[in-house]
């Protein structure tokens, strides 16, 4: 525990579509499909990848940020493929910020809300915290 927050780290969430996990290093060549697009990367922190060697490496830095047990990032699996990622981005006493992308190809069918609404209710009820911002 610190300051009131319960450390579980990126625990596997099950929605009534979608299976929230870790990202593992194998998961880049899904990633691929969407990182490699402009619309899904206009709203994010990072550029459009170029090749699939960025998102390999992309995809082995994000599994390996699991090792303190302090982060919190899911894969989005919708029918045994990755479409997405969402993350804490950041943790501010009992305050958290939650970011994502989705493959355009599965937007506007609730599957983020989905997604959000699953994160939002592990973080609440799990980890203590009290006010989540997107």
């Amino acid at each position: 525990t610190l300051g009131g927050i319960t450390m579980l780290g990126t625990q596997t969430i099950y929605t009534k579509r979608l299976i929230l996990r870790q990202i593992r290093e194998e998961d880049y060549i899904d990633m691929y499909r969407y990182t490699t697009k402009e619309e899904v990367a206009k709203y994010v922190s990072w550029s459009v990848h170029k090749n699939i060697e960025d998102t390999k490496a992309v995809c082995k830095m994000w599994a390996d940020e699991y090792k303190n047990g302090d982060k919190y990032h899911w894969a989005i699996v919708y029918n045994n493929r990755v479409i997405g990622n969402i993350e804490i981005v950041k943790i501010i006493d009992t305050t958290a910020m939650i970011g994502w992308q989705i493959d355009s190809e599965y937007w506007n069918k609730g599957i983020m809300t989905e997604a959000a609404t699953a994160v939002r209710d592990y973080m609440f009820s799990q980890i203590g915290i009290e006010v989540l911002e997107a």
